[in-house]
């Protein structure tokens, strides 16, 4: 029996395979922040405080979402590849598009990522119609409580952004049980290793944001790890 790894040896494979292949991957992660940045910009401008102008504007925010979800699992697949020491390029982050599976699931991760962002279009649309801090630090707020219940929602689905790519047989819906059943017992384990990323992120303020190109990638095949960890426990258990 295979025993898990700890976080702290998660991240040290992580940091073994990003070894000489930053040159290739910092352009791939800045072409998908790029990306994601053009697809949201057109669903955050709000024409108007009325029903129909924020059903539209949370209707746009959905569909953004969806995208920017088929780029991460395209993204998620392209760190896989890293770490199993096969070759990555551009084209793996759309390699997942036609998939079927990809995509339902990216329409529901992208479900999930709009109901956290509702609070923020409610309250930017009352500070339109009532500019004041209360009602920003209120939308400020509620945005943070839905996005920490998201999180605890989608976090036993962590997993199925690398499963497409590594079990070709299953539908969307085996995939989220696959990835329920390997994020049991792993829920804290991963939460404390994203926690542990904070502070590094933090300090790349003073960065002027640059130390995010280092970052981002070793917190995305810091994941992959994790996945090939768990997947490999799992199994031999």
């Amino acid at each position: 029996m295979q025993t898990p790894r700890k976080a702290v040896h998660i991240k040290a494979a992580a940091r073994e395979h990003l070894l000489g292949n930053y040159g290739r991957i910092i352009p791939i992660q800045v072409f998908f922040f790029l990306m994601c940045s053009l697809l949201t910009s057109f669903s955050q401008e709000i024409n108007g405080i009325d029903t129909l102008s924020l059903v539209v504007a949370q209707l746009l925010f959905f569909i953004s979402n969806c995208l920017v979800e088929s780029l991460n699992f395209g993204l998620s697949k392209t760190y896989l590849k890293l770490c199993c020491g096969e070759g990555c390029s551009f084209a793996d982050l759309f390699s997942l598009t036609r998939d079927n599976r990809a995509v339902l699931l990216s329409v529901f991760m992208g479900f999930l990522r709009s109901v956290a962002g509702i609070p923020l279009l409610i309250g930017a649309a009352s500070y339109i119609k009532e500019p004041d801090r209360e009602t920003a630090a209120a939308a400020l707020l509620a945005y943070l409580v839905f996005s920490l219940i998201v999180f605890l929602i989608k976090l036993p689905f962590m997993m199925s952004y690398y499963l497409p790519a590594d079990m070709k047989d299953m539908t969307a819906g085996e995939i989220l049980k696959m990835s329920a059943w390997l994020m049991k017992g792993n829920k804290i384990k991963m939460t404390a290793m994203l926690l542990s990323f904070i502070p590094m992120i933090f300090l790349s303020i003073f960065s002027l944001g640059l130390a995010r190109l280092w970052i981002d990638p070793y917190i995305k095949a810091s994941l992959a790890c994790f996945y090939l960890d768990t997947a490999a426990s799992k199994s031999a258990a």
